[in-house]
């Protein structure tokens, strides 16, 4: 409090009048406030920092309140450590990341050297004959319903005896009983 009568002591009378009305008092009352310790309002000690510029801080008005916290300059030093944190953490993982990737490049390079050298190891391949190109086309048959690659089936059906047939009975040879009784008329 003794900065705030400090400040008010170098201004004249008349400065001291219209710095008390920017703030919204009277000079009677910050004098008061400075020479008893009384506690002032926060939004008193607010304007009283604006209008001296700075002269005068909230913090030397009213310690126990935290300004820090009220002017966010708290979570904005929090916030710019925990971006410190995540730069550190991303570049640790950037630096793990090119490593991993220049071992593998070189572990790459090394599985292709060796396949080099085996293939120049190689006897020349064996070439086969070529099929017959009338027994794969007789073998295989286009089905027009499925979509895809031919698939393998034969040619000719098998022999179906009389007994085997597929259908209806009437088709296959028997006649069926005639059911006409337990009927209701009409259907």
């Amino acid at each position: 409090m003794e900065k705030l009568l400090a400040y008010l002591n170098s201004l004249s009378p008349a400065e001291q009048k219209a710095f008390a009305l920017r703030c919204g008092t009277t000079v009677g009352y910050l004098r008061k406030a400075g020479s008893t310790g009384q506690r002032i309002g926060a939004e008193l000690c607010i304007n009283i920092e604006r209008e001296s510029l700075k002269s005068v801080v909230c913090e030397v008005l009213r310690p126990d309140i935290d300004w820090a916290s009220i002017r966010h300059t708290a979570p904005a030093s929090q916030a710019q450590e925990a971006i410190n944190t995540v730069a550190e953490e991303a570049k640790a993982a950037i630096l793990h990341v090119a490593d991993t990737a220049e071992a593998e490049i070189k572990h790459v390079a090394e599985a292709q050297a060796v396949v080099k050298t085996e293939v120049k190891d190689v006897d020349p391949p064996v070439k086969l004959p070529p099929l017959a190109s009338t027994e794969v086309a007789d073998s295989l048959v286009l089905d027009e319903r499925r979509k895809g690659p031919p698939t393998r089936r034969l040619k000719k059906q098998p022999f179906i005896g009389p007994d085997q047939r597929v259908g209806p009975p009437e088709r296959r040879g028997f006649k069926l009983p005639e059911v006409t009784a337990a009927l209701p008329k009409g259907v």
